[in-house]
């Protein structure tokens, strides 16, 4: 059906379809499990309407139930073109190009296209989007739209409405009515139903007076109507949802408009016109949408078979119909279910009694049975329990002993809450003797503070109330220092109400430690990794540094965290962005911000690579900026850290008052030495993307800066091989230039020796880090790198074979090499200059298991196995550079600041 914009709440979609919700919901987990395996058939279903409209939904469903009931699995693909509240020109054009992008890598087994604008959209872009994939549409009204756009590799099921069966089930229920009411817009749809009218008509002989409300506006139709209600009529609905104005009407709205404006009976065509609560069709021989779909789902699951459309003719005579009802508006005109037609199927019946109230029986009958059965066990329980008396007391003694000696503190108190026996452990955890708690209450015991008083009460108030309550918190020894702890209480319920208990204290003491330093890396770790995501593919990086130096500034405990950069021609330090907390001002407020009242900063930037004042004593007396700064700012802390842009100092980063909740490690001030890496790279990348489109540089810079990020995430996960790839990448142009090459060649060497270790992210820290030699097994973890390498990196575009370089720069000359034992040029030429620098790099330099071997031992391996292992003319360009032109891996970095 075409004329459709009608939304049902989901709420009642759910109750009223919970079956076919089910249904899908098997559907959907057997697309899961199916596309793990091999040779599953890729099927796109093309609806020409929205997702939630009922009768696009309907055929959905059906169509998944057809492949449900063979259980054939398929990999689904689902469009919905909502071609009903966009039609503007072009919108086509734009879904081809969509489709055209979405689908370039995706290879069909069938497209099943449902209603006639999704069929006219194949027969015009199919053989451009799609070429040679079968097409099997559903839905389609008018005959004239399948010749004029008939393709051979098409076929399908048209949408035939049932005129004379409905006209005569309407007449048989109304044999008094005088007049035939036909209802349509003028929609394409709807014009193609009035042709059809006017054509059934001509051959059916209709001894009525016929009125045809076509194409008219809302108000006009209710005018009408209204001047209609003169004699008894029938009223037979096409399609009225887009009127003579343009105004777009939903299936509830336009159908309330024609019950509310005339008395006379409505009848139609399709279940989902009749299955409506309020205003709906009375009924008519019908299409059901369910049918329809499953009907469309078996001509697909026969193409999938036979491979092709050539078995499977085009079905002129649409789906079967089934006479159906609406049964509140049976009521409405006195129909009877008795007098409707045989096979009719009615919508909307309510529920018998028993139907209405089988789950109220069921729950009472199944409540009598256990109420029986756990009488029955409680006597058992009764018995048990006399026979266990007679044992207890041999047991006793049993008991005590493993209280006593139990590895949990455990206390009992009486139902004064008072401790009347502990154990070894409660004393040894709590550092009293036995006499000092005996006879007090543990509220008073350990809860010294506020929050543990209340706790501790709250707590024993509910043992008292009979819950057993399980608490994590602190509680207080007796030498008055603090102790995490676990504690359940249990309640023990005596004579009466009276109510004893006992309490079971575990220390985790060392859990806690062990948490939340494991936290605490794990949180800074993820800020920092989505910190160099966003940073790579934000848009309006501006806004993200604000929002990043917030979410960091918060998380250090800060109360002031900037970005600043020199400029250098006027000689003064801007402050770029600033994260306060509420009560601390702008450090431009401390007036000139001159880069000579910076010296002691910049003095030990350039010496240690970062400023540190832990405390206010720590300041040299001849820095009257400082000393200032300190003053009207009230810090106690002070971390500078230097923002590189490139190679060159161009700014700073500052962290102020960060010692105020924690004592900040190396490993930590690395961290925040990383961040600063990466806020350079992001502003350096900003400014390479400003001139992104005047210079060719600009382009590579930017490049580069995104491999120098992901670089950057690499050696977080890996402090140890910090500069390896800027070292191997360095030697390998350099090689590469040498031996003459250039262009591409030369270029997409470059990029890849950036990431060539990328795939070490997937590789566990310990491994990485590990001071000793690595086990076979971890080095087979090891050598899984450049496949993990290559997952990262083949879906990314780029100019050169990035992925494929380095998935093969462990590769042999000689085939002995991995993950796929290539030989000679097999291997690509710029993974064979990438083995030279590699080997050369890791056997030069200082490794977590040995100190470095050397550049000359480097060389002498190479040359060794070259024309074996490694590509001779690498080799003598390699050893050419170190021995002839005092090639260093020490790069000079200038600074100006």
């Amino acid at each position: 059906m075409k004329q459709l914009n009608s939304y049902v709440e989901p709420l009642s979609v759910l109750k009223k379809h919970m079956k076919s919700f089910l249904l899908s919901l098997a559907m959907v987990c057997l697309i899961f499990t199916g596309t793990l395996e091999a040779g599953i058939p890729n099927v796109l279903i093309l609806h020409s309407y929205n997702d939630g409209m009922p009768w696009t939904d309907s055929l959905n469903r059906g169509i998944l139930k057809a492949f449900m009931e063979k259980g054939v699995r398929v990999e689904y693909f689902f469009e919905y073109m909502d071609s009903k509240r966009f039609t503007y020109k072009g919108y086509f054009d734009r879904l081809v190009g969509i489709f055209e992008h979405k689908y370039r890598d995706t290879d069909f087994d069938l497209v099943i296209s449902t209603d006639d604008n999704a069929y006219i959209f194949l027969a015009l872009h199919g053989d451009e989007l799609f070429p040679g994939v079968p097409i099997l549409f559903s839905g389609v009204n008018d005959p004239s739209q399948v010749m004029l756009h008939k393709t051979r590799n098409a076929t399908g099921i048209m949408e035939n409405i049932d005129i004379s069966g409905t006209l005569n089930i309407a007449r048989a229920f109304h044999p008094e009515a005088e007049r035939l009411i036909l209802i349509s817009d003028y929609t394409d749809t709807g014009a193609f139903f009035i042709r059809r009218i006017r054509d059934d008509f001509n051959l059916m002989n209709i001894d009525m007076e016929v009125k045809e409300l076509f194409g008219l506006t809302s108000e006009e139709l209710q005018l009408q109507l209204a001047a209609l209600d003169d004699k008894d009529s029938i009223i037979l609905f096409f399609a009225f949802f887009k009127d003579g104005n343009g105004k777009i009407l939903t299936v509830e709205e336009s159908l309330r408009l024609v019950a509310t404006s005339s008395r006379h009976p409505i009848y139609s065509f399709w279940d989902f016109l009749v299955d409506l609560p309020g205003y709906a069709a009375l009924g008519g021989s019908l299409i059901l949408g369910e049918n329809y779909g499953l009907l469309a789902g078996r001509q697909a699951l026969r193409i999938l078979e036979e491979g092709s459309v050539g078995a499977v003719p085009v079905k002129w005579d649409g789906a079967p119909v089934q006479p159906g009802f609406n049964y509140p508006a049976m009521k409405r005109f006195s129909i009877r279910e008795e007098e409707l037609p045989f096979g009719s199927r009615v919508f909307l019946k309510p529920d018998s009694f028993f139907q209405r109230y089988k789950h109220f029986l069921i729950v009472n009958l199944l409540f009598g049975f256990f109420t029986v059965l756990l009488i029955s066990f409680l006597m058992m329980i009764i018995y048990r329990r006399k026979k266990a008396e007679r044992e207890l007391r041999k047991e006793k003694q049993y008991w005590e002993n493993l209280f006593d000696y139990s590895p949990e503190a455990i206390g009992f108190s009486d139902i004064r809450g008072k401790l009347k026996k502990v154990n070894r452990k409660f004393l040894d955890l709590f550092g009293y003797r036995e006499g000092e708690v005996l006879g007090r209450s543990l509220d008073s015991l350990f809860a010294r503070s506020r929050q543990q008083f209340e706790e501790s009460a709250a707590m024993s108030r509910k043992i008292k109330e009979g819950q057993t309550v399980t608490l994590e918190s602190e509680r207080t020894r007796k030498d008055g220092s603090n102790v995490p702890v676990i504690m359940m209480g249990v309640p023990l319920k005596l004579d009466g109400d009276n109510m004893a208990s006992f309490t079971i204290f575990r220390d985790i003491t060392r859990q806690k430690k062990a948490e939340f330093e494991i936290v605490h890396r794990m949180n800074f770790e993820e800020i920092l990794s989505r910190t160099s995501s966003r940073l790579v593919f934000v848009q309006n990086l501006d806004r993200t540094i604000l929002e990043i130096l917030e979410e960091v500034r918060i998380f250090l405990g800060c109360s002031d965290v900037f970005v600043a950069r020199f400029d250098r021609p006027r000689g003064t330090l801007d402050i770029l962005y600033e994260s306060m907390d509420v009560e601390s001002e702008s450090l431009e407020k401390l007036g000139d911000l001159h880069l000579t009242r910076f010296t002691t900063i910049m003095k030990d930037l350039r010496t240690k690579g970062q400023f540190l004042m832990q405390e206010v004593g720590s300041l040299s007396l001849l820095d009257p900026f400082l000393a200032e700064m300190v003053e009207k700012r009230n810090s106690d802390s002070l971390l500078i850290l230097p923002l590189y842009l490139g190679k060159n100092l161009e700014g700073m980063v500052g962290f102020e008052n960060i010692w105020s909740r924690k004592e900040w490690n190396d490993w930590d001030l690395n961290i925040l030495q990383t961040f600063s890496d990466l806020l350079g790279e992001a502003l350096r990348r900003k400014e390479s993307a400003e001139k992104l489109n005047s210079t060719v540089k600009s382009l590579k810079n930017s490049f580069e800066g995104t491999f120098r990020t992901m670089t950057k995430i690499l050696e977080i996960k890996d402090p140890y091989t910090a500069g390896h790839q800027l070292n191997v990448t360095r030697l390998a142009t350099a090689i590469a230039t040498e031996m003459g090459l250039s262009g591409d060649i030369l270029d997409g060497l470059y990029y890849a020796s950036l990431v060539h270790d990328i795939g070490k992210i997937n590789i566990p820290s310990e491994i990485l880090s590990k001071p000793i030699k690595l086990s076979e097994i971890e080095f087979s973890i090891i050598r899984n790198h450049t496949r993990y390498g290559w997952e990262i990196l083949h879906n990314i575009y780029f100019p050169w074979p990035i992925a494929d370089i380095v998935l093969q720069h462990h590769e042999r000359l000689d085939g002995s090499g991995y993950p796929q034992g290539l030989k000679g040029e097999e291997i690509l030429l710029q993974a064979r200059i990438i083995t030279v620098a590699d080997v050369v790099e890791a056997m030069s330099s200082d490794r977590p298991y040995r100190p470095s071997l050397g550049i000359e031992n480097a060389l002498k391996e190479i040359e060794a196995h070259s024309g074996q292992w490694f590509m001779p003319e690498a080799v003598q360009a390699c050893t050419k550079l170190f021995r002839e032109k005092s090639f260093t891996f020490i790069e000079e970095i200038t600074d100006d600041a």
